[in-house]
């Protein structure tokens, strides 16, 4: 932003380039560059869509986080989505539920472990297994829509699979795509904090503990 401290339209193209090229782009981590793209000031202010960067910024005027967390949950799902269409009805729904999902995102994670306990009955270490190259059963779960991207990444912070299916599962397509989507959202989340970690832990382990050991 400017000295000022009033958000500029500038500022929401940039993050909008940003935030979208991270999700397209393996080549631009938008932490690692801390959000910072290159832009042209003197081609910005001639571009017709620049309406919708000024209603943005307006709309995100001292909420840089709040408007770097609208475009990312929107371009995770679609990358090439055109700044006119973040302006509609669809993103705003997007936003609002993906915000009320991370306000009680530990709750989240644990209705989900419960359901991965009460779907897959069996051994802990079997949620991972990849049978002749096929999708483990978690993963399974979650291209069923029966667990959340979030605890898809959950259980990969805590047991370190994704790399393991990366070299045991066979299909090129589905799987990339998904360990892609999860690489490039995992640092949006807070999931990592020490709490919300912990009491995943302690979820995992009051649901498989007497069924195994293999929870760190």
């Amino acid at each position: 932003m400017g000295a000022s401290g009033v958000m500029k339209a500038l500022d929401v193209y940039q993050t909008y380039l940003a935030v979208k090229q991270h999700f397209s782009d393996n080549n631009y981590d938008y932490f690692k560059y801390n959000g910072k793209i290159r832009v042209n000031a003197s081609t910005f202010n001639t571009r017709k869509d620049r309406f919708f960067y000024e209603k943005l910024a307006r709309k995100f005027d001292g909420k840089p986080e709040e408007m770097r967390n609208y475009f990312a949950c929107n371009l995770r799902e679609t990358p090439k989505m055109w700044i006119r269409e973040l302006i509609g009805t669809q993103a705003e729904e997007t936003y609002t539920k993906w915000k009320t999902y991370q306000e009680s995102l530990t709750y989240n994670l644990l209705q989900d472990v419960t359901k991965v306990g009460d779907i897959h009955g069996g051994d802990f270490s079997s949620l991972f297994i990849c049978e002749g190259g096929q999708h483990p059963s978690l993963l399974t779960l979650y291209t069923n829509s029966e667990i959340s991207i979030e605890t898809l990444i959950g259980f990969d912070i805590l047991i370190e699979c994704f790399d393991k299916w990366n070299k045991a599962i066979d299909d090129t397509i589905i799987w990339p795509d998904i360990y892609h989507a999860c690489q490039r959202y995992r640092p949006f989340l807070a999931f990592e904090s020490g709490v919300i970690g912990v009491k995943f832990r302690r979820a995992l382990l009051e649901v498989y503990e007497p069924r195994s050991s293999n929870i760190k």
